[in-house]
């Protein structure tokens, strides 16, 4: 299936080294994929979402959720992990560009349950919710970010997070 002789699977030294272009790997694509957005958020928001929808389609699973006995993969899976949390944050980002917070406020509700202490997440939900006119919503999400920051890190939110309130 791979070839024989002149396909993507060599020998090299004791093991096989499988050698594909980079367009071929998942997780290469959507690190491009990811770039790519980044680099044109500002001035061509709705290319970055393309780009950021394909990087959603290329994404399927838990990364090695199968071998998640095999400690040698830790470092592996949390870089994943830090990978998908950007993928999340570029798209709620551009979401709010793009004038559709209501969506951004489903995919940011979820962040903030899968992970409640990650600030930025929170930032972004009482943002969207401030900028779909739910100013209400966007105080108790404040209120629930303090006292989420509050019961799992014993700390109060960032000077960023407290100015954010205030401009509500």
């Amino acid at each position: 299936a791979l070839g024989a002789g002149d396909g993507p699977l060599r020998s090299s030294g004791t093991g096989y080294v499988l050698d594909l272009p980079r367009e071929c790997i998942d997780v290469l694509r959507i690190e491009d994929g990811l770039r790519s957005a980044r680099s044109v958020m500002a001035s061509d928001p709705g290319h970055a979402s393309e780009l950021v929808t394909s990087c959603r389609h290329d994404w399927t699973g838990v990364p090695f959720e199968d071998l998640a006995d095999h400690d040698s993969l830790t470092a592996e899976r949390e870089r994943l992990r830090r990978l998908r949390d950007e993928l999340d944050d570029i798209e709620a980002d551009l979401g709010l560009a793009l004038g559709n917070s209501a969506w951004s406020i489903v995919q940011l509700e979820r962040a903030v349950i899968e992970d409640p202490t990650h600030e930025p997440h929170w930032v972004r939900l009482i943002t969207a919710y401030y900028a779909s006119g739910r100013q209400r919503d966007a105080l108790g999400a404040y209120k629930r970010a303090t006292q989420t920051l509050l019961d799992h890190l014993g700390v109060d939110p960032s000077p960023q997070l407290k100015q954010l309130e205030l401009q509500i």
